[in-house]
């Protein structure tokens, strides 16, 4: 279960600070999956780095599963995300001097499973992300729409119990785009985990469940 209970994240500006998300109340089901929509900078991001615990809420509660992350210290939110999180960063966050295998494999440094279950696990998303000859390039050897994908294999690999998605199918053609949102919700299914998908694309939207849609920082709606 996620709540969340009179959130602020503000910025300074200058000599002003710049609220750019506040949400009174939203509540999210287990095993639930969401598209998270939104205009540009209506804080879909922010709320997504505040859910994995990468970003702090100057106000307000956030729980997961009975953890309040706002309390949590720096520490505590390391070892919350490496158990629980799986997260697909919108600009990848590939570490660029390891190939395309073991940057999967470094989603799972901390799991309690064996070297050859990792590799394994490693090998079988290469083969669902449509990459299973590619596990041995750097990212700067990879296009965009295969390093998009190695960042989904290695959010996945760990079977999280959450799994937070920024603009996943951004540097994917249709067809891939929407095979690897189905690998998103087929692998969420199979591990009871919660999706949440941030996306300005409708027909990845229409895919999910649920929509919680924000509008200028604000919550407008999840249903």
């Amino acid at each position: 279960m996620i709540t969340l209970r009179n959130v602020k994240k503000s910025y300074r500006d200058g000599d002003h600070e710049r609220t750019v998300l506040a949400i009174e109340a939203l509540e999210l089901g287990d095993c639930s999956q969401w598209a998270l929509v939104g205009p540009s900078g209506s804080g879909k991001s922010t709320l997504l780095h505040l859910l994995a615990g990468l970003t702090r809420a100057q106000e307000g509660v956030i729980q997961i599963d009975g953890t309040d992350l706002t309390a949590c210290r720096e520490s505590q939110l390391d070892e919350f995300r490496a158990a629980h999180v799986g997260y697909v960063m919108q600009n990848f966050s590939l570490l660029p001097t390891l190939r395309a295998r073991d940057n999967i494999l470094a989603g799972a440094f901390f799991a309690r499973t064996s070297d050859r279950d990792r590799a394994d696990a490693a090998e079988e998303l290469l083969r669902s992300v449509g990459l299973p000859e590619r596990g041995h390039q750097l990212p700067r050897e990879l296009s965009m729409g295969e390093q998009q994908r190695v960042a989904v294999a290695r959010a996945l690999i760990k079977n999280p119990d959450y799994i937070f998605a920024d603009e996943p199918t951004a540097s994917l053609d249709r067809a891939t785009g929407m095979a690897v949102i189905e690998l998103l919700q087929q692998r969420a299914r199979a591990a009871s985990a919660t999706l949440i998908v941030a996306t300005h694309d409708k027909d990845v939207a229409a895919k999910l469940d649920g929509t919680i849609r924000l509008e200028g920082g604000r919550l407008c709606c999840a249903k």
